[in-house]
């Protein structure tokens, strides 16, 4: 990697601002050097790279991809290089033990210093998030997409050892709500509870709607469901002239015993379940 170094250093609250930003998409962040080598690295590492934070300074960029991708990951930073940002498609990060992981990868450049923001992708690329049908409302995913992309999702994640939850969301007076709205003030509100939902999946985006006021997202276990419904409500109750708003229920799934499933049964199971829920929404 041959770049040509900028006179001037980024000022610090430009380099803290750039990685405060991608810290919000990323599963993995590193900084590096004009030759390509790792100056700094933080996020996951552990569960991607087998790795401490601390053990990659030093590290060519190039050396965390299987060989087969080694022609892509010159040319994204080349990219990166010749101007200043670049985002690619699916690489594949090598690991000592278990498959390839795939991940977007996204590079800057702030001065004479090169960032690169590596996040977890589906490994087929008709699963691809960006590539599904999604809710012109909403702005999620279907459900028909969400059970294969979701079990694929949650198998990534028990190989890296990360344990995931899945669950329900009850808008209990959505439907009353929206009747009670202007069309644009409903479709505004239904947008906002779909980008409050993707940024509480796992991956940014494994979020569903199930029914007419049911909702599901992939979380990791440790997600505070009560301040996610807690937030949702409080957009129901801003956009209400009543300021009623609506009542969220939480319910999740048994996942014990999900990471021995094949990801074939995974997906039928959490499609049965969607099927149930809608069923009882009487949407099914």
């Amino acid at each position: 990697m041959n770049v040509t170094a900028a006179p001037v250093s980024p000022a610090k609250p430009d380099r803290d601002r750039f990685l405060a930003l991608s810290f919000c998409w990323a599963d993995l962040l590193f900084e590096m050097d004009e030759t390509g080598k790792l100056t700094f690295a933080t996020g996951a590492t552990g569960p991607f790279l087998g790795k401490s934070a601390n053990d990659l300074p030093g590290t060519n960029f190039s050396d965390l991809f299987v060989p087969e991708e080694q022609p892509d990951v010159q040319m994204f930073l080349r990219g990166v290089t010749q101007r200043g940002r670049h985002d690619t498609d699916i690489l594949k990060i090598k690991r000592s033990h278990g498959l390839p992981l795939p991940v977007m990868a996204a590079g800057y450049c702030l001065g004479n210093n090169f960032y690169v923001a590596l996040r977890l992708r589906s490994t087929n690329p008709n699963l691809a998030t960006d590539r599904v049908s999604r809710n012109d409302k909403t702005g999620l995913i279907n459900h028909e997409a969400f059970s294969e992309a979701a079990s694929q999702r949650i198998k990534q994640l028990a190989e890296m050892g990360q344990k995931t939850g899945v669950s329900v969301l009850s808008l209990e007076g959505l439907s009353d709500l929206k009747g009670r709205l202007s069309g644009p003030v409903a479709d505004h509100l239904l947008a906002r509870v779909g980008e409050t939902l993707r940024a509480n999946a796992v991956d940014g985006d494994s979020a569903t709607q199930i029914g007419d006021d049911k909702f599901t997202l992939v979380h990791q276990a440790s997600l505070d469901l009560a301040e996610l419904t807690s937030q949702i409500q409080e957009l129901a109750k801003s956009a209400d002239p009543k300021g009623a708003g609506v009542k969220v229920d939480s319910a999740s799934l048994n996942m014990e015993g999900a990471e021995s499933l094949s990801q074939e049964d995974m997906a039928k199971g959490l499609l049965y379940a969607m099927t149930n829920f809608q069923r009882e929404a009487g949407q099914g």
